[in-house]
């Protein structure tokens, strides 16, 4: 019997990288916009629209997000990153590109308008070897 192989289930993306590190930003092949707007990454969307727009006290936080090692969380900040610091045009395509986010065209105004306003982003990985509050800072 032929074993099989995992190219025999599933296509292989050649371009993923299974980690955001600074190799992997700077290769053209790697796009943040190819990352796949998940439910839960819509609502993590929405929580930084709210953020941003700091309606209300509840609103007025930063984003944390933490998990497991391997989780995506680091692929996913540094997609929002992206939204608020790429074109408008990027950001347009990005949401038509995925049928979940054709669905969310208010979240797509919100984060138009919002990436015209004054927003300082900062975006860190892999934040094994903070120590201490100046390592953080």
């Amino acid at each position: 019997m032929k074993l099989k192989k995992y190219t025999d289930y599933f296509t292989i993306d050649r371009s993923y990288y299974p980690e955001i590190n600074p190799e992997s930003i700077k290769d053209e092949r790697n796009r943040w916009d190819r990352t796949y707007p998940h439910k839960d990454f819509v609502l993590l969307m929405n929580a930084m629209s709210k953020m941003l727009a700091r309606a209300n006290n509840k609103d007025k936080h930063d984003l944390w997000i933490h998990g497991a090692f391997g989780t995506g969380k680091s692929r996913l900040m540094w997609t929002l990153y992206n939204l608020l610091n790429c074109t408008d045009e990027e950001l347009i395509n990005y949401f038509a590109s995925y049928e979940t986010l054709r669905q969310e065209s208010d979240l797509r105004d919100q984060l138009l308008a919002r990436k015209h306003e004054k927003i300082l982003t900062v975006f860190r990985y892999s934040t094994g070897e903070i120590e201490s509050i100046k390592d953080f800072v």
